[in-house]
């Protein structure tokens, strides 16, 4: 490889990853050294879209350029190429791209019958920085984000004809707002196209111990959304028995106010002395409207005084917990339509919240304050807030990082709205995670083994990605089930409604068992952005925490597996749940572990 991307810090520390050695020669497609483009690359581009492809000297390399502009029209602009021979043995590609956070970059590919594969790209959890150049890995294995053309298929079934590299703008558009596009003009530079024809990945154990950080700060910002009202709280072992250190749930506005201007804190009194009793910090939600003031508890406060009131709620609370382990965020969900009726409005809220915030900071200017986890990390809505002038006076900026693909893939929405959240503060406060985790419910009879079983690999995913990002706290949502029904409201627990652990408990218990009293060295380096190792030093031994992004949760699923190269004898291998795991044979002088979609755990020796 002739450039190298960059190794963002891991959790917003430095920490110094090592190069992996690749065992194979590299296969280009193109690596543009080449200035008078012989091997046939065209410009492509949606209807209405403009733009232009070229190649540009960076240093000693050639790299390709594309530019666009949807100003009148279009999504996308591309470059093509057509593939006449396609090695053997090729299982996918790997480039390297750099472009800016409000962009997002694309690979179509094109088989035999004229289908199209289009594959959004995702940086890896370790490439957040957006000045730099990054590695992309897609394996053909891969299911795509869609398909035209053609039936749809996981996977390209017949020869691979054209590649095309395509780049779009960020559009904001949740819950069916209006289209908000940041910068309809843009650039994209790419490079060292090449055929992949493993996944192996061999492994160099981090030896540099300056930046760590341990288990016991990871687990401290760790923690579970409750529902007071279920009786969350009856069993506070259970939620510390899974090392969490944190709860979060609503002190509902409606709750405490039930005449005007008394207010009654008893019922939440109790539930911060159990949580302090059990060496939990909590964080309590001011939430929603109330029936003295507004028709239902789910509008929208729009009027003078509702806003007045809630502020005024807002601060009284706050001045009522003042001393205690007590944080607060402002409002839930408020760009989702089941929040703020009759529609979601940012700016209707920023003005809620812009009263809020300097009511709450005059009753305790110390106090923790965040703003309203969003649905999803909906920058476009944030960044309403912000221009606005509703965000200053915050201490964290809370957004729900729920995904329909790989937990993983929050980098993209996450290094865009940290892009524009740099507009409106000096320093940009960190991100809140309130809400996060998966639903079983996504995978079928939310109620069976099957499903649970693919919640808890993505639970524990879930975790280990807001940690490497580096997100203040996160919760994982929720804790026990609030019904036993396939709904997918009633899914998302850890804690069944028969009040039986869920495979997620048994997960995130292996996790915290496993993680217990070591540091945090960081994420190995691998050359495969979907494969991921990261290296957690004990007393006298070393974890290494294995998965693929891009791999199989079912046995059906698209996906693939990474061979991992270790660099010693594991000393013992457990599964996402704890149960050993046969150490493998030596093979040609290597121990190889193979990791999917699941965690693996692997202890080596010092």
């Amino acid at each position: 490889m002739k450039k190298k991307s960059h190794i963002s810090a891991l959790l917003l520390i430095a920490i110094l990853s090592f190069s992996c050695v690749s065992k194979s020669t590299a296969l280009f497609v193109d690596n543009f050294e080449n200035d008078t483009n012989p091997y046939g690359w065209s410009l492509v581009k949606d209807s209405g879209a403009t733009g232009s492809f070229g190649f540009e000297k960076i240093g000693n390399n050639t790299v390709a350029k594309l530019n666009y502009d949807i100003s009148n029209g279009g999504s996308w602009v591309g470059a093509q190429k057509s593939i006449q021979i396609v090695p053997k043995n090729a299982k996918g590609l790997r480039l390297q791209i750099k472009c800016s956070a409000t962009s997002t970059a694309w690979i179509f590919l094109t088989d035999s019958t004229g289908r199209c594969f289009r594959h959004r790209l995702s940086r890896s959890l370790s490439d957040l920085d957006e000045m730099n150049w990054f590695n992309i890995t897609l394996a053909f294995s891969t299911t795509p984000d869609s398909i035209t053309g053609g039936v749809f298929t996981p996977t390209i079934q017949t020869g691979l004809k054209k590649i095309t590299v395509a780049i779009e703008p960020r559009v904001s558009n949740m819950f069916g707002r209006d289209k908000w596009i940041p910068q309809p003009k843009g650039e994209m530079w790419f490079d060292n196209i090449e055929w992949i024809t493993d996944f192996d990945e061999t492994l160099h154990l981090i030896t540099n111990e300056k930046d760590t950080i341990s288990s016991t700060a990871l687990w401290n910002k760790t923690g579970v959304c409750t529902h007071f009202e279920h009786g969350d709280l009856n069993k506070p072992d259970l939620i510390t028995s899974l090392g969490f250190k944190c709860i979060r749930g609503d002190l509902a506005w409606g709750s405490v106010e039930t005449k005007k201007g008394q207010f009654n804190y008893s019922y939440f009194d109790s539930i911060v002395k159990v949580a302090e009793n059990n060496k939990l910090r909590t964080l309590f939600i001011l939430c929603y409207g109330n029936k003295l003031y507004a028709k239902n508890t789910s509008d929208g406060l729009v009027s003078t005084e509702q806003i007045t009131a809630f502020a005024h709620y807002c601060a009284t609370t706050v001045r009522h917990f003042k001393g205690k382990d007590v944080d607060f965020e402002i409002w839930n969900e408020p760009n989702h339509p089941w929040f703020w009726l009759p529609k979601p409005d940012a700016i209707d809220f920023s003005k809620l919240l812009r009263v809020s915030i300097d009511s709450i900071k005059s009753a305790n200017p110390k106090v923790t304050l965040i703003s309203a986890g969003t649905a999803g990390i909906d920058w476009g809505f944030i960044n309403t807030l912000g221009e606005n002038k509703s965000l200053t006076g915050l201490d964290g900026i809370g957004v729900h990082p729920y995904v329909d693909g790989s937990p993983e893939s929050i980098s993209e929405d996450l290094i865009c709205l940290r892009h524009l959240l740099k507009k409106y503060f000096k320093k940009v406060p960190k991100e809140w995670s309130t809400e996060c985790g998966a639903i079983s419910s996504k995978y079928g009879n939310g109620l069976s083994d099957s499903a649970q079983f693919c919640q808890a690999r993505l639970d524990v995913r879930t975790i280990l990605a807001n940690w490497m990002v580096g997100f203040a706290y996160t919760y994982k949502y929720e804790f026990f089930c609030k019904g036993d029904s396939v709904d997918h409201q009633d899914n998302y627990g850890i804690i069944g409604f028969d009040m039986k652990p869920r495979p997620s408990y048994h997960a995130i218990s292996t996790l915290q068992l496993l993680t217990e009293n070591r540091l945090l060295l960081g994420r190995i380096k691998t050359q495969n952005t979907g494969a991921y190792a990261l290296q957690f030093k004990g007393k006298n031994d070393n974890l290494l925490v294995l998965w693929t992004s891009a791999g199989k949760l079912v046995k059906d699923e698209a996906g693939y597996t990474t061979r991992f190269i270790l660099p010693k004898k594991p000393i013992c291998i457990y599964n996402y749940l704890g149960r050993k795991i046969p150490i493998p044979d030596k093979i040609k002088g290597q121990w190889i572990l193979e990791a999917g979609g699941e965690v693996i755990y692997a202890v080596l020796p010092d």
